[in-house]
């Protein structure tokens, strides 16, 4: 009886070996394939990456170029504020001034 369950033992070792290799290379192709999966969705999202960065630069380089517009649209208004402050005081001294004579 002990070579019968050892026949039989070793018949199930040699039916079940190439079902359970076959299962193995199964699922290693699967984790390769979800591995493969994964890096793509890196690389995709390091290209995505790479895309919102230049939007950043583009945009900071756009911020300096309003800022600089600002100071000159400031300079301009400081300067016509200046100039209507001297023609009103001009103004008021040629005011003054024909009132004496």
């Amino acid at each position: 009886m002990n070579a019968k369950k050892q026949l039989i033992a070793f018949s199930v070792g040699v039916l079940l070996t190439p079902v359970l290799w076959f299962s193995h290379v199964a699922y290693v192709q699967a984790q390769s394939s979800e591995l493969d999966k994964l890096q793509q969705d890196i690389k995709d999202r390091g290209s995505r990456l790479a895309e919102i960065e230049k939007e950043i630069a583009k945009f900071e380089s756009e911020l300096k170029e309003v800022g600089a517009e600002k100071q000159t649209l400031q300079k301009a208004i400081n300067q016509l504020n200046l100039e209507r402050k001297k023609v009103t005081a001009e103004i008021s001294k040629t005011e003054n001034f024909n009132w004496i004579n």
